[in-house]
Formats: C-alpha cells, sequence, structure tokens
C-alpha cells in the first residue's frame, strides 16, 4: 500500500496546552529523504508563519523536524525521516490573549467521494489574540492570513502535494485525496481536544 508522509507542530505556551495541528502529504513514488521533509516543514512552518500576527505573543508554534511515514491503507508507521534543518519557531506577536477555546478553522477541500460524502479537512487556527476574538465573526485580516497559510502548505513547489486523509477502520479502508482548494470559515470554531 502507499505511504503519506505526517507532520506535526506544537502550539504552547497557553492554559491547557500544548496544541497539536497535523497535515498530511502524499510523496507518491517519490523517495522520502531529508530534503523532501525540509520542504514540507517549511511549508507547514510558513502557514503559522502567515498568521502569527493574530496569535498572543506568550504562544509558539514548533514544527516537528521529523516526519513520519504512515501506511495510507492500515495507518501503521512504518519510519521516520528527520529535516535536513529544524524550522525555527514561530512565535505569536500581540496581548492579551483570549479565549484558548475559540479557533479560525481552515477548510481543506478534496474532489474524492466516499459513502456518498465529499472528503473534507480542518484545521485549527488558535488560540488568538483578545483583540480578535471579541466579534461574533472572524475579522476579514484574520480570515485571509489562514487563507494564505493554507495557500502556502498547499503550494508544492515540485515536492509531495497536501492530502486529507480518510482514517481506517479496524486497521484498515484508509485512503487519501489531494487538496484542491482551501479556505477559511466565516465562523469561529470552537475546539474542544487538539489530541
Amino acid at each position: 500500500m502507499a505511504n503519506l508522509v505526517r507532520i506535526q507542530s506544537t502550539i504552547s505556551g497557553w492554559s491547557g496546552g500544548p496544541g497539536l495541528t497535523t497535515f498530511y502529504f502524499d510523496p507518491g513514488a517519490a523517495t522520502i529523504d531529508a530534503a523532501m521533509i525540509t520542504q514540507v516543514t517549511g511549508r507547514v512552518r510558513a502557514y503559522f508563519d502567515a498568521w502569527k500576527a493574530f496569535a498572543p505573543s506568550a504562544n509558539s508554534m514548533q514544527v516537528s523536524s521529523v516526519g513520519d511515514i504512515m501506511d495510507v491503507g492500515s495507518g501503521a508507521l512504518v519510519g521516520q525521516v528527520s529535516a535536513g534543518s529544524a524550522p525555527s519557531v514561530v512565535v505569536g506577536t500581540l496581548t492579551p490573549p483570549g479565549p484558548a477555546f475559540v479557533c479560525a478553522v481552515g477548510r481543506l477541500t478534496t474532489n474524492s467521494f466516499f459513502n456518498g460524502k465529499r472528503l473534507r479537512g480542518r484545521t485549527y487556527a488558535g488560540p488568538l489574540a483578545a483583540n480578535f476574538t471579541d466579534s461574533v465573526a472572524p475579522e476579514g485580516g484574520l480570515m485571509a492570513a489562514i487563507q494564505n497559510g493554507l495557500v502556502a502548505v498547499n503550494t508544492s513547489a515540485g515536492g509531495p502535494g497536501l492530502v486529507v486523509w480518510r482514517r481506517p477502520v479496524n486497521g484498515a479502508g484508509g485512503a487519501i485525496a489531494a487538496v484542491v482548494n482551501t479556505s477559511c470559515s466565516p465562523v469561529f470554531g470552537i475546539l474542544k481536544s487538539r489530541r
């Protein structure tokens, strides 16, 4: 079965943290090596860098320098490859922090369908600074920043494509689909857990 690359990042510096953000990539037939992991971890770092101006200064976002290699169908971890260089930490810029559970929601859309439903993914950007959580909906600048970050992580530049992973059930049936469109939800998300 085919493999995928999982890149995880931690967000720390807030009560209830750290948080976890995960992106998946399809290496295709290419060799998964340090250069590939360096490229995709740089794209994930660019995602956080795009919206750091809306995050509290106490928060830091660290992209792992290790890519997990997983079997698509079963979800089994089959290897790990380290990047040639570790991504630098991204730090928020504003105070005070807002409620930790209020997040901007990034949406990942595919053209694949399973059981009559389109396969979609999402990511939660937060915690956010208080002045960006005091309205009923995300402000335009925040939404644009999230979209810019998602475009950065979805721009392959010859590397692995960003995918949504349909998780297996009872160790089988996993599948991936290429992300064809990204956007930011016009409503806030409430994050109950990052685990």
